[in-house]
């Protein structure tokens, strides 16, 4: 039992990995027949109903005080880059747009570190530092490719 316990983690990290993965790639193909508010709306949508059962038992938890923040927090990091992206996507290939981002981390950093007591330690650098590594290997992978395999670039 406590086997597969440990194989869980990896399992959810992989099924997160393909969806978060594969989003912009879906949004790119969403676009070709809904408009960027249309596709916006519906992933907002999607969101909200499959939350809103978790949404009843957890809201009393909530401060009255800290609703205005969570709020804020839910328009500035789900709400509004869901519109921002899907416009961004009829301009922008979906792999730049996955790699822009995939810079979320860094500017969460630095930001946090700006405006919050929040402490740098060497695993949050070291994260970040992985997880742009293979950011910048995903945009580099197509033009490397003639490299890695022995082909002439034309």
């Amino acid at each position: 039992m406590s086997q597969n316990k440990n194989w869980l983690p990896l399992v959810l990290l992989i099924i997160l990995s393909v969806i978060w993965g594969s989003s912009f790639l879906l949004m790119k193909i969403g676009l070709e027949v809904l408009t960027p508010i249309q596709l916006a709306a519906i992933r907002i949508a999607i969101s909200g109903l499959v939350f809103l059962p978790f949404v009843f038992s957890h809201i009393k938890k909530i401060k009255k005080e800290d609703l205005k923040f969570a709020l804020l927090a839910g328009l500035l990091g789900n709400f509004f880059p869901a519109f921002l992206f899907a416009s961004a996507q009829t301009h922008v290939d979906s792999s730049i747009a996955g790699a822009l981002n995939a810079t979320t981390p860094l500017f969460t950093l630095i930001i946090g570190g700006i405006f919050t007591s929040m402490v740098l330690n060497k695993s949050k650098i070291l994260g970040v530092v992985i997880g742009l590594i293979g950011a910048l290997c995903i945009v580099l992978g197509k033009s490397l490719q003639p490299l890695l395999s022995g082909e002439q670039a034309v």
